[in-house]
């Protein structure tokens, strides 16, 4: 069995960046939700939640994309490559 590396990052992306998106949202709606959830979740000392900005919240998505996408098409492609079937 094959992958399709293209589609396999292309909804890794956008998974991504869709997750990163209600991330944002809840930071900039939750703020003192987050830093708890920051604190307990991840173990991590956070005094006051991030500012968000417009530009950041652009530059995320677009980070988030391109990491996720890249890196589901390293596994979609490694495993055409090393799949016996």
């Amino acid at each position: 069995m094959k992958l399709d590396t293209r589609a396999i990052a292309l909804a890794t992306g956008t998974v991504a960046s869709t997750l990163f998106v209600l991330c944002a949202i809840f930071v900039a709606f939750a703020p003192q939700a987050t830093i708890w959830a920051t604190r307990e979740l991840f173990h991590v000392v956070v005094s006051a939640a991030p500012s968000i900005t417009w530009s950041g919240v652009v530059a995320g998505i677009v980070f988030w994309f391109v990491l996720a996408a890249a890196s589901a098409a390293a596994v979609a492609w490694l495993f055409n490559r090393w799949s016996t079937r």
